[in-house]
């Protein structure tokens, strides 16, 4: 089966590199730096982080350690190997669209930095009654 869009990557590609940026803006940290931490050029990360190429499993584990998070976190939203196709799902890019905004990054960035989970929670809640107002 070919996923791959008309002028763009594979939507797995694109999903696992739309992750992959988040995750590194989130930290505050340039696709300079973090292709030095890999050995790669910033052009390579950039066309990782759009999904233009795929990334290696070697290259994701070595992106993954750099930014401390699991391997597990570039892959969450996608549709479960033998369900209806191995695709993102509507809420996951719906996620990857906010989290490309600036508010999104900030959020993505702050909500990890409250220790308790529960106001986390709702926090989530409270964005969640005011979208549907």
């Amino acid at each position: 089966m070919n996923r791959r869009n008309i002028g763009g990557g594979d939507p797995i590609d694109v999903h696992v590199g739309a992750c992959v940026r988040r995750r590194r803006k989130s930290l505050g940290l340039s696709q300079d730096k973090l292709a030095d931490a890999v050995g790669l050029s910033f052009q390579q990360i950039q066309k990782y982080e759009r999904g233009d190429n795929r990334i290696s499993a070697s290259k994701l584990y070595a992106i993954a350690v750099f930014l401390k998070t699991p391997v597990s976190v570039f892959f969450e939203g996608l549709a479960k190997p033998g369900e209806d196709g191995a695709t993102v799902d509507g809420s996951a890019q719906a996620a990857q669209m906010f989290a490309s905004t600036p508010e999104g990054i900030e959020l993505a960035g702050l909500l990890p930095q409250i220790g308790s989970q529960a106001l986390r929670r709702h926090i989530v809640e409270i964005i969640r009654a005011l979208a549907h107002n």
